[in-house]
């Protein structure tokens, strides 16, 4: 019994050390590189539970809290900034604006606590597992349910890059003209929240679904009442559409409606 204890203690013993290394930057410049996984790190790590949108369960993580960390590497002047963007280690870039830190929590995890391999048994969008090391951003998922139908929006793995950044130096060919408004400003911001992982804008943006600008804007050839309907509920326009709606979470639903509508007008050619 004896041996077995002293084997198990060896066998902790050469248990590998955790390195979790993000590097951040505002714009082009380098400003820290963290080992987010080093106990002796300005901010402590914590445990937290979450609703996790790949295996669709509960799963508890190892973390730094993101706005504690972002604190630390950049003060408190990171919150002024627009947007952050997440480049992973394939350089898969998320963006996000700053105002989702701001009202909903995050954290970096290095580690689950359930398993000694960081990895996750995806469920969608097909069955896989996949490391998701050096860091994985999650969110408070369990309590916070305007994060919980989000699903798996935000939550970007094997990150290793945080940079401070606005959404036209991360998006420049869905950027509106300037000068702008405050609302088609609004009206972009909602575009690469919800719209442009689908829609291209020039050639600009996803293609799941149909170029919105090229060679005739949207706006030219849909009544701008149907437009309306057509974003706030597309199966009461045309049954049988794979296309969601504006989620029911965004504030002020109806005039983010208005102000995509005044975004993609601004695009027009």
């Amino acid at each position: 019994m004896r041996y077995a204890i002293v084997l198990l203690t060896l066998l902790a013993a050469c248990k590998p050390e955790v390195h979790a290394e993000v590097h951040f930057a505002r714009g082009a410049t380098a400003v820290a590189t963290v080992d987010v996984a080093d106990p002796a790190g300005k901010v402590g790590a914590e445990d937290v539970t979450v609703y996790e949108p790949y295996e669709l369960r509960d799963i508890s993580f190892r973390g730094i809290p993101a706005a504690s960390l972002l604190d630390a590497v950049y003060g408190p002047k990171w919150r002024e900034a627009q947007a952050i963007a997440l480049v992973a280690l394939d350089g898969y870039t998320s963006v996000l604006p700053v105002s989702r830190f701001l009202s909903h929590k995050a954290w970096f995890a290095f580690a689950r606590k359930d398993r000694d391999d960081f990895v996750l048994d995806k469920k969608v969008p097909r069955v896989e597992t996949v490391s998701i090391a050096p860091t994985y951003l999650v969110w408070d998922s369990v309590k916070d349910g305007v994060v919980r139908a989000d699903g798996d929006y935000g939550w970007p793995y094997q990150l290793a890059t945080v940079k401070l950044t606005t959404f036209a130096e991360a998006f420049p060919g869905l950027a509106p003209p300037e000068p702008g408004t405050p609302d088609i400003a609004s009206g972009f911001e909602l575009f690469t929240h919800h719209c442009a992982a689908c829609h291209s804008i020039d050639g600009h943006g996803g293609k799941v679904g149909p170029e919105l600008n090229a060679p005739h804007s949207v706006t030219d050839y849909w009544q701008p009442q149907w437009l309306h309907q057509w974003i706030d509920n597309p199966q009461s326009v045309r049954k049988g559409t794979p296309m969601p709606g504006l989620p029911a979470n965004v504030p002020q639903r109806q005039k983010a409606i208005d102000q995509l509508i005044l975004y993609l007008k601004a695009k027009a050619h």
